[in-house]
């Protein structure tokens, strides 16, 4: 409801307001209508400046700006009591000495002034000028009768600390047990980093004594033959999966003990593991099996020569509209490519993993933003998104090695260089072994060039801290 009894403010706004009242309602030998209609239906903010803190790779400090647009950032209005806020915070670094701000309201009048001032006179509302909201503002919308008013609060809500900036530590460096690593693949077991890696002594697992940011390796050998595919290597929960040349696939739940699951069959590769099936490709074709000796062709919407010959990715995840998901990601050993290969498989609640069909994400031009054909190609899930990485392009390229992480929104139909989230500038260049993986407090860990970084977004820390 609206207020009444409005004294001395009452009597000088309506005064003030009376030329506009008159102007406004004496229209074309209108009859005036007189009602008491003051409320704030809809409040929406326009393009917002934001400086962004950044290190060069010399460590000196610099800022550069950029905008975004907030007006994605649903203001919500409480009318029971008055307020008017956002409760998504905004980016940190957001300039909001001047925001556009466009106010729907009910009503002859709206004027504004700081709510820390009560003293200060009040501003006519004008939608084409800016509103200093670094401070809770005061909204007040008269009714036409002259006597109706309602009081509002506005506040910008903007986050404090710097949520969507990636910062890197230099954890480990000279770290001599990738020194001899040719191939190498990082994953988080049980709680523990390790990195499975081919030297010249056989295959390894290197073994970090813990996730803090200092931390001691040890390098221990495996029963694995020296003809084991590192890149092969795929998780289900605890359990590890790796094949080697001959078309043999191991299993642990240490990485340094293995066993055999099975025959061997000659040119298998394992692709994906699920809850449900083991995925391999013999002779080019896809292969699926429950078991890990009775084996049936995967069903495909494209030819089976696109299909990824190496450094094979795979990643199985819940969406959220409750869709399952497999995507696969790799290179094809075809000297005219220049993107990597991406295929994904969708099933529903009720429908059987078994059932489903696998789609290629088609390479055209009109996508300019596909999987880019890195040598040691990483990707790796973070954040709802998938994150790729590498080493200098394969079939040459513009880019620099280690020069961008490539972040795919859409299942990995698109991926983006990100402006903002970067690798660190030390890695800059560097084109030998690398491998990454995510622990279980979302930090990134990145091993290249026998050093060792961490790093995580602000924001998914902002919880545990």
């Amino acid at each position: 409801m609206c207020e009444h009894n409005l004294m001395r403010k009452s009597l000088y706004l309506f005064f003030f307001m009376l030329p506009l009242l008159m102007s406004s309602c004496w229209k074309d030998e209108e009859e005036i209508v007189l009602d008491n209609h003051c409320y704030i239906s809809s409040v929406a903010l326009g393009t917002i400046k934001r400086a962004i803190h950044t290190t060069d790779k010399e460590g000196n400090d610099s800022i550069y700006y950029t905008t975004f647009t907030a007006s994605s950032y649903k203001m919500s209005i409480d009318q029971k009591n008055l307020l008017i806020e956002n409760r998504d915070s905004i980016l940190y670094g957001a300039i909001a000495s001047s925001v556009l701000t466009t106010i729907t309201y009910e009503g002859a009048t709206l004027h504004w002034r700081p709510a820390d001032d009560p003293n200060s006179e009040w501003i006519l509302y004008n939608s084409s000028d800016s509103l200093d909201l670094r401070k809770p503002l005061h909204l007040l919308v008269y009714a036409n009768d002259a006597q109706s008013y309602r009081q509002y609060t506005l506040r910008l809500n903007v986050h404090q600390q710097e949520g969507d900036s990636l910062y890197w530590n230099h954890v480990d460096e000279e770290t001599t047990v990738f020194a001899e690593m040719k191939e190498m693949r990082a994953f988080m077991n049980k709680g523990t980093l390790k990195v499975l890696g081919q030297t010249s002594d056989g295959i390894q697992t290197a073994v970090r004594s813990g996730l803090a940011s200092a931390g001691e390796w040890t390098l221990v050998a495996t029963n694995l033959p020296k003809t084991t595919i590192v890149s092969t290597l795929h998780q289900q929960g605890d359990n590890l999966f790796v094949s080697s040349i001959e078309g043999a696939i191991y299993t642990s739940q240490d990485a340094i003990t293995w066993e055999q699951l099975g025959p061997v069959i000659p040119n298998r590769t394992l692709v994906a593991i699920s809850s449900n099936f083991y995925y391999v490709l013999i002779d080019g074709l896809l292969y699926s099996s429950s078991n890990v000796i009775d084996w049936k062709v995967e069903s495909l919407d494209s030819s089976p020569e696109y299909l990824p010959d190496n450094l094979i990715y795979s990643s199985i995840y819940d969406q959220e509209n409750g869709n399952h998901r497999i995507l696969i990601c790799g290179n094809r050993d075809v000297e005219t490519d220049t993107t990597a290969v991406v295929w994904s498989k969708v099933w529903y609640d009720d429908m059987k993993e078994g059932e489903a069909e696998w789609t290629y994400y088609t390479q055209t031009s009109e996508n300019p933003y596909s999987c880019p054909r890195l040598q040691y190609l990483t990707i790796i899930p973070y954040d709802g998104k998938m994150i790729a990485i590498g080493g200098a392009p394969v079939n040459g390229g513009t880019h620099k090695a280690m020069d961008h992480l490539y972040f795919s929104k859409d299942h990995g139909v698109t991926w983006k260089a990100d402006r903002e989230l970067h690798l660190p500038y030390e890695l800059s260049g560097v084109s030998g072994p690398l491998t990454a993986t995510v622990d279980e407090n979302n930090f990134i860990w990145i091993i290249a060039n026998q050093q060792v970084w961490r790093g995580r977004l602000n924001r998914l820390g902002f919880v545990r801290q």
